[in-house]
């Protein structure tokens, strides 16, 4: 619930997946955020977004998990032609690192 995501420290408006993976000159990374088909964005929720659009970050709002799931393998993909083999494998690496 609400109250208990405010107890643990959750900030309201801030989306439901982040991909913190930037791709250079492009996007900072990923923000989704994730609505019913009939779903509306509360005023927290569209100020944020607005917000890490203009901070350089592709910030999207899909109204099914088919549409979010497009989202992320467009964006990986754009990632992956805009990275170096090296530089993927660092990524890699560092996220890997960040998991255990």
């Amino acid at each position: 619930t609400a109250v208990k995501l405010k107890r643990e420290g959750v900030r309201p408006g801030i989306p439901d997946l982040c991909l913190p993976l930037s791709i250079p000159k492009v996007y900072a990374g990923l923000y989704v955020e994730l609505k019913s088909p009939d779903g509306k964005l509360s005023l927290n929720q569209k100020d944020f977004i607005e917000y890490l659009q203009w901070a350089g970050f592709k910030a999207i709002v899909c109204y099914s998990a088919q549409d979010a799931v497009d989202a992320i393998i467009a964006y990986m993909e754009r990632y992956r032609m805009a990275k170096t083999t090296k530089e993927l494998s660092d990524d890699l690496v560092f996220l890997r690192k960040q998991c255990d």
